[in-house]
């Protein structure tokens, strides 16, 4: 096994920027994959049907002192073959998405009010990335098929040095 498969995968994704093409191009993205369990109960957990895996960003802006990002949009869509855990990620109410600051801290701004707002940081697509309107439902399970893509909108500016992790979870079908 190769090292990059024990510590996860650099996965495709896109990253929407509201900011000069120059500060835009300076951010450093790296996308991670974890399994977090598998079925079996494996020490090591395997991406095998039932598998739960985590998938994490990490946004650098490590530009100069005086390069500020202007509002970031992310959006990502969920891998083939998995569903999106729509169910709270951390804390009750925190939503299916853990935003977190690096040591530097961001200064961006992230809210989750529920599945269905419109109002606040988290939006999700059943279609692609087309519209985003969809409202996810988890039933029993807190898992939901039908989301293709998550959009989180953060708030705010990326100060220069910082960096953030956004954080969701799949259940491999």
């Amino acid at each position: 096994m190769n090292r990059l498969a024990k510590i996860g995968r650099l996965l495709p994704l896109t990253l929407a920027i509201v900011a000069s093409a120059a500060a835009a191009a300076a951010l450093t993205i790296v996308k991670t994959s974890s399994v977090v369990s598998d079925p079996q109960g494996n020490l090591l957990p395997k991406r095998v049907p039932g598998a739960l895996v985590d998938y994490t960003t990490t946004i650098t802006n490590p530009n100069g002192i005086f390069t500020t990002v202007n509002g970031l949009t992310f959006t990502d869509p969920i891998p083939a073959n998995t569903e999106l855990r729509v169910a709270d990620l951390g804390l009750p109410g925190s939503g299916p998405v853990a935003f977190a600051e690096g040591v530097v801290p961001s200064l961006l701004t992230y809210s989750f009010t529920s599945l269905s707002s419109s109002t606040d940081r988290l939006d999700f697509s059943n279609n692609n990335g087309a519209t985003w309107t969809y409202a996810p439902s988890g039933g029993a399970t807190g898992y939901d098929s039908n989301v293709t893509n998550i959009r989180v909108r953060l708030g705010g500016n990326q100060v220069a040095g910082s960096s953030f992790t956004l954080r969701f979870r799949v259940r491999v079908k």
